[in-house]
């Protein structure tokens, strides 16, 4: 919550110091606190979550989506 009220606040005062200023640092300031924010609000839903005891092994296996596959063999 606080870091989204900054990002937010920082976002709005660099618009208004940089583009009605003329500014451009307070613009590439703002610009970049959008990526941040954007980059913050994104959820990563996890597929699978598992803790490991010591010694167990955990073995991972990546395949191409299936319509890929099909794609690829036409």
């Amino acid at each position: 919550m606080l870091n989204e009220l900054l990002l937010f606040r920082i976002i709005r005062t660099g618009i208004r110091r940089g583009l009605n200023g003329g500014h451009w640092g307070w613009y590439a300031l703002a610009v970049c606190a959008t990526v941040l924010r954007y980059v913050n609000r994104q959820d990563v839903a996890a597929v699978s979550r598992l803790q490991a005891k010591p010694g167990e092994q955990l073995v991972v296996t990546v395949r191409e989506p299936e319509r890929r596959r099909r794609r690829l063999a036409s």
